[in-house]
């Protein structure tokens, strides 16, 4: 751990030597360790911004430096998962929803980070089997602007914007296998139009 410290209020910090109050070893390939987590966001004042604002700041002495130990965690561990022989943790909260949710309605534009293009409808084609594309994108233009419209179950149908929901994004030949082609068909309530 490299420590930068300065005393004045705008002053340049500088490196000071750092020895810990207490040492240990980590030898996670070599032993089983449990696991605490901390909630991403919650109203107890018990997540992770709340953590940080406690524990993370700026010091004017090394005798001000926080230090951090097992009971005091645990007072912020939302969930526990002990040793030994742990080899998955699951972070989905059993009392809450794990997926994403859209509004239903919603409008938006499907882009590839690799890429940066956007998915679209070949020439914009309202018919059975138009297939999609990656294609530039330019404002005001509603060939790459897509609608959920709520299937039910945490489902959703993709709906090419001018189509208003008659055409909606399809799994060619309902294929359930890696790297079957998408498409546009009429909306007909399939599950290989449900994502």
């Amino acid at each position: 751990m490299i420590i930068h410290i300065s005393t004045d209020l705008n002053g340049t910090p500088t490196k000071i030597n750092f020895s810990s109050k207490k040492n240990s070893s980590w030898y996670p390939n070599n032993s089983n360790y449990g696991y605490r987590l901390l909630d991403g966001y919650n109203t107890n004042n018990t997540d992770i911004k709340a953590f940080c604002t406690k524990y993370v700041e700026c010091f004017n002495s090394q005798d001000e430096i926080k230090y951090i130990t097992d009971s005091d965690f645990s007072k912020w561990a939302k969930t526990t998962y002990a040793s030994p022989f742990l080899k998955h943790v699951d972070f989905a909260d059993s009392s809450s929803s794990s997926r994403a949710d859209f509004k239903n309605g919603s409008f938006f534009k499907i882009n590839n980070v690799n890429s940066n293009l956007y998915m679209q409808i070949i020439g914009g084609s309202a018919q059975n089997g138009a297939k999609k594309q990656q294609w530039g994108t330019l404002d005001g233009t509603v060939h790459d602007i897509w609608k959920t419209i709520d299937a039910g179950n945490g489902y959703y149908y993709f709906s090419f914007r001018s189509f208003g929901g008659t055409f909606v994004l399809d799994v060619t030949g309902k294929s359930n296998g890696n790297g079957s082609s998408m498409e546009i068909n009429e909306y007909n309530g399939e599950t290989s139009q449900q994502f």
